[in-house]
């Protein structure tokens, strides 16, 4: 019932959103997923057309639902066809300042992060997330790099991972698959579906090979 209550309050918040198609191949209105970003309104979603797409996007303060069409069909063969490359010259998303987004049926590779505000060096090789939101559902991340967290880094904020494969990235100094944590004392959560679950392994780094939970001035910290 909670859930059913849950879903009928939300509708009303999703009526006027959009969906805003992405392909390469100049059929819909967006070639580049960084362009529709920039395009759309809050709770917009974006939906990306199969293709390998080389890009940092970045995604600053917004409310956005970016997916292959995996998301609109549920077909799993959709993820190994629709690939963020981050073409060595970044994280596939940079995502913060108190971002809300749902990122769903992606192959990121080849990212190399973000340089933070906080560190010189580069964190998050797919994905970088610093006091944000994030949900990253049937995503797989491969073959990215950086000095922590060269899977995916999620700092000071929410995360939620369902059914995505975290394998084969490289980590210098901690973190190889996952970096966790938070430095500025607020409370941050992690969560993992139990019904949809993760994997994570074969990352390599310094210490915490698949997942590093780093924990600074007292921050409060839930794993589920």
């Amino acid at each position: 019932m909670k859930i059913i209550l849950t879903f009928i309050l939300l509708i009303p918040l999703t009526l006027n959103a959009a969906i805003l198609h992405v392909a390469l191949d100049g059929s819909q209105p967006y070639s580049a997923i960084q362009n529709a970003v920039d395009a759309a309104a809050e709770q917009d979603t974006i939906l990306v057309h199969p293709g390998t797409y080389y890009e940092n996007i970045e995604i600053v303060g917004r409310d956005l639902t970016i997916g292959s069409l995996e998301l609109a069909t549920e077909d799993s063969t959709y993820i190994a066809q629709t690939v963020i490359d981050g073409n060595q010259s970044g994280s596939c998303f940079n995502i913060r300042d108190n971002a809300r987004v749902t990122i769903k049926g992606f192959y990121m590779t080849n990212g190399i992060g973000t340089t933070s505000t906080t560190w010189s060096n580069r964190h998050g090789g797919a994905i970088y997330a610093s006091y944000s939101d994030v949900s990253i559902i049937n995503c797989r991340v491969m073959y990215n790099r950086a000095i922590s967290g060269a899977g995916i880094y999620l700092m000071d904020g929410y995360g939620y991972l369902a059914g995505t494969t975290i394998a084969y990235n490289r980590g210098k100094h901690v973190g190889g698959g996952l970096s966790f944590g938070g430095i500025s004392g607020i409370e941050i959560i992690l969560e993992f579906d139990p019904i949809n679950r993760c994997s994570i392994y074969d990352n390599h780094s310094g210490y915490g090979r698949d997942i590093s939970i780093t924990l600074q001035h007292m921050t409060h910290i839930d794993i589920y």
